[in-house]
């Protein structure tokens, strides 16, 4: 990234997100340590920085700090300067019209042996990430040529990011083309997968990479896109069509409709799989199900289970060889889970060496695992499993005195090694073991211990027995390195 874009915003990127992520506080001097620049250099970046968002303060003694209460985040501001970078103008003109460099050293005032610069920089930088593609010159005219789909994911990241600072403002929103676009895609699938307005958005972006692809004579015969079955004779589809005919002089016939959505767009969907890809898809359904396995089975039903293997198996499938643009936004919540979840993902990787699940990078791998934590957290509340201590809640026929007296005798036995709760809702899912009276649901039998109405040592002695399955079979698992 650094080597793409200019120094001084190259510069500011790090400060922000050195600010943002790493330290509350940074002295003048380390600032111009770590940036290689001089102090006015570094107090000229920061007045430019304020300029646009006013987010970085000093206080006496303590240094430089990012003041997060103007609720400013780093992929705002980072994407905000994106679209003041040479570099990334320059591409956004191959993209869009195959310029030449005498034209487009005109529109950038610069000469036509710096624009060849930016030309070979892009080409590192191409080079280094392992695409299949490069920017060619042919008769003086710029062309990004080479692996098609690779192209099209690269520079939609790169338009979803141009636009990332109005995405949510009315320059999208009161887009015609959006609009209309929008509308097809929910009217025909809305009913059939849930979606969200940034994945619409992402969707979009990706459409208009392709549209201009298609113009500039660029088809892509990967056949990793789905057939956007819009009913063509409804009025919203002919609105469509007039527009893309207007903005890219292209008519959404067949052929190109085959052409304009990734299939990791819309992967709620099965089409029409291969005999291929439906054993990769029962490959990948038994990796999530044996992971699964490391939950208690009282906390997941039969139809939760399939939701979540069907879920994380199509992610496995239709996964993207290309998830960003020039900064890995997954890169540090990647970083953050390892730190949660380390034994866990050790785990994961034991299943997929021995379930010979292979990812077709380190980025595809991270991407996976966050999705995965994130869906385990949303079905299943996995980051109970992160505590140190077990939960033990009492859910008894009893008075509270009883009850407490109880909870009290337990706690003095155990001590800090576990919590120990009155509870009077047995939907309380922040609980490892119930301590009952009552005849509970069958499912509830790997959490219930009797409780027979007074204490023994030798009861004790059953409730450790049970703490130590917890703790061995789940919280070692999820435990925090």
């Amino acid at each position: 990234m650094k080597n793409i874009l200019e120094n001084h915003l190259a510069r500011k990127l790090i400060l922000i997100e050195l600010l943002y992520n790493k330290k509350k506080y940074i002295q003048i001097e380390d600032a111009i340590e770590i940036l290689d620049c001089s102090k006015n250099t570094l107090l000229k970046d920061i007045l430019e920085i304020n300029n646009y968002f006013y987010i970085i303060e000093f206080e006496k003694n303590k240094g430089f700090f990012f003041n997060k209460e103007r609720g400013i985040n780093f992929n705002f501001i980072y994407c905000k300067l994106l679209t003041e970078s040479m570099s990334v103008q320059l591409l956004f003109n191959i993209l869009t019209s195959e310029a030449t460099i005498t034209d487009i050293s005109h529109d950038m005032f610069v000469s036509e042996s710096k624009v060849r610069k930016i030309v070979s920089r892009w080409n590192c930088y191409i080079n280094s990430r392992n695409f299949s593609f490069e920017i060619s010159v042919e008769k003086n005219k710029l062309i990004l040529e080479g692996n098609e789909t690779e192209i099209r994911l690269f520079c939609h990241y790169m338009l979803l990011e141009l636009n990332y600072s109005n995405i949510f403002e009315p320059e999208t929103s009161d887009s015609q083309l959006y609009s209309v676009f929008k509308a097809n895609v929910l009217a025909q699938y809305e009913n059939v997968i849930p979606l969200d307005e940034y994945e619409l958005r992402k969707m979009y972006y990706f459409m208009l990479t392709s549209l201009y692809r298609i113009k500039n004579g660029h088809t892509d015969n990967n056949r990793t896109y789905k057939k956007m079955d819009l009913k063509t004779d409804s009025n919203m589809f002919r609105e469509l069509n007039r527009l893309v005919i207007g903005e890219f002089n292209l008519e959404l016939n067949e052929q190109l409709m085959n052409q304009i959505i990734h299939h990791s767009f819309l992967n709620g969907i099965y089409q029409n799989l291969s005999t291929s890809q439906i054993e990769k898809k029962r490959k990948y359904e038994h990796f999530i199900d044996t992971i699964l396995d490391y939950f208690p089975k009282s906390t997941i039903t039969s139809e939760k289970r399939e939701k979540i293997s069907k879920k994380l198996a199509l992610i496995l499938l239709y996964s993207r060889n290309v998830l960003y643009f020039l900064i890995d936004h997954n890169d540090d919540v990647y970083k953050y889970h390892v730190q949660q979840y380390h034994e866990f993902f050790n785990v994961i990787n034991t299943i997929a060496d021995n379930d010979k699940i292979y990812f077709t990078s380190q980025e595809n791998k991270q991407f996976f695992l966050i999705q995965l934590v994130y869906t385990l957290n949303s079905e299943l509340g996995m980051v109970k499993y992160t505590m140190s201590q077990p939960t033990v809640a009492i859910y008894a026929f009893a008075t509270l005195e009883e009850k407490n007296g109880l909870r009290n005798v337990v706690k003095m036995f155990f001590g800090d090694r576990i919590k120990v709760l009155v509870i009077a809702d047995l939907d309380d899912k922040s609980t490892d073991i119930v301590i009952t009276n009552y005849v509970l649901p069958s499912k509830s039998e790997g959490i219930m211990i009797h409780y027979p109405g007074k204490v023994t040592l030798d009861w004790l002695y059953d409730l450790a027995g049970k703490l130590e399955i917890i703790e061995r079979k789940y919280h070692n698992v999820f435990s925090v390195k």
